[in-house]
């Protein structure tokens, strides 16, 4: 036992006192990552096949967003494509830019720990 508790002591607390994330925040960190990883030209290639980056260029800022697929059905709404679209899109701006990988980690295991 990590922190001398109960069996049946309930799991958030613990988890916030050891500064680790949830089961659900940590499915988010994950792709968030792979997502940063492929549109950084990072992850294999027949990854960066899978998602469509759309950019927005305007005078007043530079956006990179995932392209919402259209395709609608339960199990295409369990793929990369379908779970990355909300993740990345609600991920500043800021950290989407960052330099190096383990940058982007950081803030990101900020941004999903106040988050989610």
């Amino acid at each position: 036992m990590i922190l001398d508790k109960s069996w049946d002591h309930p799991s958030n607390p613990l988890f916030n006192e050891l500064n680790w994330l949830p089961l659900q925040s940590r499915s988010t960190y994950h792709v968030a990552l792979l997502v940063f990883k492929i549109h950084n030209d990072l992850a294999p290639n027949y990854l960066t096949l899978l998602l469509l980056f759309s950019r927005y260029e305007l005078r007043s800022e530079s956006r990179c967003h995932l392209a919402q697929p259209n395709k609608k059905s339960y199990y295409f709404n369990l793929t990369l494509q379908s779970l990355s679209t909300p993740i990345w899109n609600n991920i500043p701006e800021h950290m989407k830019s960052a330099i190096t990988v383990n940058t982007f980690k950081s803030m990101l295991k900020k941004h999903v720990f106040y988050t989610y």
